[in-house]
């Protein structure tokens, strides 16, 4: 093998044999007879869909009867970031492209492309590509697409896969066609995002056809319908009705655990953004008793034992950034959070924060409350022992030799 590197396109339904076969003349022979390789470079490893575990357990048998074997696959970040990934393989993601970088890029020939270039909407490698090349009216993605869709037919190049969607979004906005933009999420949604999001944008100044596009996503099945509203619900304005739609759907998400945890972390800040309608501040009642306590996998949990609670009643949710800052607004008490007054993160559990802080929150909320009439005069709001966690986390399950029988825990309020 001459070169440092082969390269191959995966594809649907693709076995490891084939891609392989695919990487060149020599390439399976050289690997049987244990010749040098170079790197492997599958590309498009989105392309596998539903066959991608099938495929990551061949690949890593592969790699495992072939220790000098080297294979980087490639693919959209929005397509395989929820993939899960077997032991021994990593996953890597590419940063923007700083604008200092891109500054240092520019030649003093392309100054008149120089703004939609260092435009945030640039920070693509492909997009900083097209706004060098083609410049636009301004530094959204949607004057790239222009500046590059008015040269296509003169310069005869074909759209690159990754911007085939935002073509389409142009066309359905200059011809209204909301159904075409509809069909084109719903057949794929993890690529249709960057044309309903780009189409959204292009009819800033158009809400009929907005709320129309809207309410068309809103309706669809299952999980393209989840996804969408994720997509909707962060900066897009919408008529009010729809709002509360959204507000529905990313709270079904939530509470039925629905899409991938990269996703459910977006849905959340989605319904922050918008309202969430969930009583935060709930609490559920825990029954006393004895319980089994602990377990073998960590020394910390050891040794297992029987332990008997009280009844009492545990937040139901941890104590959101949004709780955590009322406390702080009313104290003027320090919090070294960087991310805890933020709008998208008002429903995310609050951290940065000691057990001294922890402490004096429960004893502000206690009087809050009392006042309030939520609790009685003789009820206390504290931190929860670690006997109460783990009956609250783990409820009458026995102790497993082969198993984790609860979740980590976080910071929560117990009244006592």
């Amino acid at each position: 093998m001459k070169t440092d590197y082969a390269i191959t396109l995966l594809r649907r339904g693709m076995s490891v044999a084939q891609m392989l076969d695919a990487a060149g003349p020599g390439f399976a022979s050289a690997l049987a007879q244990g010749e040098p390789l170079p790197l492997l470079i599958a590309d498009e490893v989105e392309a596998l869909g539903d066959g991608w575990h099938e495929f990551a357990a061949s690949l890593m048998q592969l790699c495992a009867d072939h220790p000098a074997l080297r294979v980087l696959l490639l693919g959209e970040t929005r397509s395989v970031v929820g993939w899960l990934l077997p032991d021994g393989m990593a996953r890597h993601a590419l940063l923007p492209l700083p604008r200092a970088e891109r500054h240092r890029a520019i030649s003093a020939t392309s100054a008149g492309s120089a703004t939609a270039a260092l435009g945030t909407a640039a920070d693509h490698s492909g997009l900083f590509a097209l706004a060098r090349e083609f410049g636009g009216r301004d530094d959204s993605l949607e004057a790239i697409i222009d500046a590059w869709h008015a040269a296509a037919p003169e310069n005869g190049q074909a759209a690159p896969r990754w911007l085939e969607p935002l073509r389409i979004a142009k066309e359905c906005a200059l011809s209204g066609n909301v159904a075409s933009a509809i069909a084109l999420f719903s057949a794929d949604p993890t690529s249709g995002s960057a044309a309903i999001a780009s189409l959204l944008a292009r009819w800033q100044a158009a809400p009929a056809l907005r709320n129309t596009l809207i309410e068309g996503l809103l309706r669809l099945p299952s999980e393209a319908r989840f996804r969408a509203a994720i997509l909707v619900a962060v900066g897009h304005e919408a008529a009010p009705e729809l709002r509360d739609r959204m507000r529905d759907i990313l709270h079904e998400i939530v509470r039925l655990g629905a899409l991938p945890p990269v996703e459910r972390v977006e849905a959340g800040y989605a319904l922050s953004l918008i309202g969430d309608p969930r009583d935060l501040e709930a609490l559920v009642d825990v029954p006393g008793g004895v319980f089994t306590m602990g377990c073998v996998l960590h020394p910390n949990s050891s040794p297992v034992q029987l332990i008997a609670v009280a009844p009492f009643r545990i937040g139901a949710y941890p104590v959101t950034n949004a709780h955590y800052a009322a406390f702080i607004a009313a104290s003027g008490r320090h919090w070294a959070s960087p991310n805890g007054m933020l709008t998208e993160r008002a429903n995310m559990p609050a951290a940065d924060l000691t057990w001294h802080d922890a402490r004096a929150y429960c004893a502000w909320l206690t009087e809050a409350w009392r006042k309030a009439g939520r609790i009685t005069q003789e009820m206390v709001v504290r931190l929860p022992s670690e006997p109460e966690w783990e009956r609250a986390a783990r409820g009458d399950q026995k102790a497993a030799s082969n198993a984790f029988v609860h979740p980590w825990v976080v910071l929560g309020t117990t009244i006592g």
